[in-house]
């Protein structure tokens, strides 16, 4: 989920200027989602506008990891109950080695899915070569190929505009997946973590009130549209249905995580622990299951959005063409099939999705299952 400002509208009242966010975009995972609209405004409290100059003792460094900060208030006395993603608060005013290190842990799964992601196009793009030359694909190819159509759109070897549809989408989304690697790798997002949502404190601001960061210390604000929103991590019928957002900053962003989404982190398998499982083991179970509630699967989804490093490339929560966000497998296919015929790649909506890269990127990195029917085949049973 991000609250962002892709293209901002200029307004000027009382001598500040408030830059308005005119596209919204939804919660990673959510049930039912809340049309919150962030504004980003001057602060009027002294020293410390948008965290620039907040006190070192307000945020601490993920370990091994200088680009991406906790925030103190949040995230100290969080304990690790155990090797499953499942922490408690306790009462503390600082941030623990262990917390430290199991957000690395995160990161660094996060950089693995993403670089196994990077190799599988090397895979997509010796199979397209292959189709282009009307040879029979070998099983890894094969397998790699049925998923990406299902993810990005289908064609056939004998459709030359279909292919030349498939060359160009492959060669965006190997752009889109190298920045992604060398982003992580080289540290170049620039993202804050909030643990909970207490740093968001309601406030009178507007019309239905608004939650600010940490009392409006940070220039952010994200508004109530419903009075049964009792949190941020609230949708407008009071229910705990958002897992993350992104709050898409001035040199960096600030990704929150909510009561569901350490709940599900609880019960998941991070990814790479699922590359390791035996075809046999993993046979048969749906990609929703596998992605939708590990930590690394939800970070994937977040840093799709960030507004500082991707820019114009960064993702939204796409509409389909009912006006329903393309969460999860079933939608991610059916966003792929209504743009099947779209010539220009800069409209692929599921090139703007962050919940397909998601999904493209995690089934591809687990490629001992073919993907392409959403649960985990033996790619030796289906064939292109």
């Amino acid at each position: 989920m991000i609250f962002g400002r892709s293209g901002t509208t200029m307004l000027v009242t009382l001598g500040q200027i408030l830059l308005l966010a005119d596209v919204l975009q939804c919660a990673e995972g959510l049930l039912i989602v809340p049309d919150h609209i962030l504004e980003s405004k001057r602060s009027s409290v002294a020293g410390k506008r948008d965290g620039s100059d907040a006190g070192d003792s307000d945020w601490v460094k993920v370990t091994g990891w200088k680009s991406f900060l906790l925030h103190t208030a949040t995230c100290a006395g969080l304990t690790v109950e155990s090797d499953a993603m499942s922490i408690t608060k306790r009462d503390s005013d600082t941030v623990t080695d262990t917390t430290k290190a199991m957000f690395a842990d995160i990161l660094d799964d996060t950089l693995e899915i993403n670089r196994g992601a990077l190799d599988a196009i090397s895979t997509l793009e010796s199979a397209w070569d292959k189709m282009s030359n009307q040879e029979e694909l070998p099983a890894e190819e094969n397998t790699q190929i049925k998923f990406y159509m299902a993810m990005y759109g289908t064609f056939k070897k004998t459709d030359s505009t279909g292919m030349d549809r498939a060359n160009k989408r492959i060669a965006q989304l190997k752009y889109f997946a190298n920045e992604f690697v060398e982003g992580l790798d080289k540290e170049i997002f620039k993202i804050r973590i909030i643990c909970d949502e207490s740093a968001w404190e309601l406030s009178d601001y507007g019309d239905e009130g608004a939650w600010m960061l940490d009392g409006g210390a940070y220039n952010y604000v994200v508004k109530r549209t419903s009075t049964s929103q009792n949190s941020v991590c609230q949708n407008d019928k009071g229910e705990h249905s958002i897992i993350a957002f992104m709050v898409a900053g001035e040199g960096h962003d600030y990704m929150t995580l909510c009561p569901l989404g350490w709940e599900r982190f609880a019960e998941a398998i991070p990814i790479p622990v699922q590359k390791a499982r035996p075809l046999s083991d993993l046979e048969y179970e749906h990609l929703d299951d596998v992605t939708k509630k590990p930590a690394d699967g939800v970070f994937v989804h977040e840093l799709t959005h960030s507004n500082y490093f991707w820019e114009d490339l960064a993702t939204d929560d796409v509409l389909l063409d009912d006006r329903t966000k393309a969460y999860g497998f079933e939608k991610v296919v059916d966003l792929a099939m209504q743009g099947n015929s779209e010539d220009d790649v800069s409209k692929l909506r599921a090139l703007k999705n962050a919940d397909t890269y998601k999904y493209w990127a995690v089934g591809a990195f687990l490629s001992q299952c073919d993907w392409s029917t959403g649960s985990c085949m033996d790619p030796a049973d289906w064939k292109y």
